[in-house]
């Protein structure tokens, strides 16, 4: 028989592997790849058992920095175990496929900590590969929910007239269809509520919103987007001021001279007003001006001589005209009054004959910008 020098030396590796694998103790855990992609080297593991802790926050925003921490200590006692490394683990959220990201010694006290940015949502544990004196042991599952980072950049009011506001923003991470709501707080209900919303797939938008004149708080709000958690903007207050009829909130009182006479007439949701007099009378009306900055308007003298005009402001006028006499009582001489209320939260419309040949005949309208 020709004798082959190889074969008898193959088939005795062979059958030492396999009685060494029979014999072998079974690892308590089997280190899986680090960063580097080599594996973790095992350790003699003792016989006394060890135990380690992790502790991590529920919920941190993406980008924002968070620290894992916890213990390593002698199971069932206080003892506490100094100066061994612990390795901090992590998985993609859900799959269990384990890579070591850092390690560190602990502390005289057995303690330790981690600080990890919030971006890919992880799961995380603590592996202690054990000595000669202890056990290998690995800690609970962590999960600190990666919440999606919000900003509100700024609200403004877009347009006066239609009473249209403005929300820009950022949301981090960016994903595709991802809905946006621009939010408003109710201060009877004490909630936020949705009040126009938007799908962006960019990190960057904006959104429009037509809501009426008012002073409130606004935020950006996302919902859930596996695998990331909810998230809302810090608040910002705007006061959003909208063009409306000078009259078409009550008048807080009027008067005058005898025989006169003030009323508003709303014509398909325009309002005037209309003052009446007799000769050398007068008509006064007080308006609430509180939250409103300017006004425009325009006061049509259908009396046949001179009227005078005052807006004040208690005892200070803010603005006073005379406007010529009309042809007759159809045709008017108009007189445009614009300007600003200066702070005035009431201010008195004070309309006055300047003759005794006629009577007083006069018409005013026009709208007031107001957050209110």
């Amino acid at each position: 028989m020709t004798w082959n020098s190889g074969a008898p030396a193959r088939r005795i590796a062979i059958a030492l592997a396999a009685s060494a694998a029979l014999i072998a103790p079974v690892a308590a855990f089997a280190p899986a790849a680090n960063a580097a992609g080599t594996a973790d080297p095992v350790l003699a593991a003792g016989s006394t058992r060890a135990a380690v802790s992790l502790t991590a926050p529920t919920a941190a925003p993406y980008g924002a920095q968070i620290t894992l921490s916890g213990v390593l200590w002698r199971y069932g006692t206080q003892t506490k175990i100094a100066g061994s490394k612990v390795t901090l683990q992590r998985s993609l959220r859900g799959k269990n496929v384990w890579g070591s990201l850092a390690s560190v010694n602990t502390a005289i006290n057995g303690t330790y900590k981690f600080t990890v940015t919030q971006t890919v949502a992880y799961d995380y544990r603590a592996y202690y590969a054990g000595n000669a004196t202890y056990t290998t042991a690995v800690s609970a599952v962590k999960y600190p929910v990666v919440m999606q980072k919000v900003l509100l950049d700024s609200v403004k009011t877009v347009s006066y007239d239609t009473g249209v506001l403005r929300g820009t923003g950022r949301v981090y991470p960016a994903t595709a269809n991802k809905r946006v709501y621009l939010q408003r707080y109710n201060p009877t209900t004490k909630a936020w509520g949705n009040i126009a919303s938007k799908t962006t797939s960019g990190n960057t938008f904006s959104i429009d919103a037509k809501v009426g004149a008012s002073t409130g708080q606004y935020r950006l709000s996302v919902p859930v987007t596996v695998p990331y958690g909810a998230g809302v903007s810090a608040a910002r207050t705007l006061s959003h001021y909208v063009w409306r009829d000078l009259f078409k909130k009550p008048a807080l009182g009027s008067g005058g001279s005898t025989g006169s006479n003030w009323e508003v007439i709303n014509d398909a949701g325009e309002y005037f007003g209309a003052a009446d007099a007799d000769e050398l009378g007068n008509v006064w009306v007080d308006l609430n001006t509180a939250g409103c900055t300017r006004y425009e308007s325009v006061i049509g003298n259908f009396s046949t001589e001179q009227l005078g005009f005052r807006m004040l402001n208690g005892s200070t006028a803010l603005r006073a005209l005379t406007i010529a006499a009309g042809v007759d009582d159809v045709t008017p001489t108009e007189a445009d009054v614009v300007g600003t209320f200066n702070g005035a939260t009431k201010v008195r419309l004070e309309f006055t004959d300047i003759g005794s040949q006629d009577f007083l005949l006069a018409m005013i309208y026009g709208r007031v910008l107001c957050a209110s």
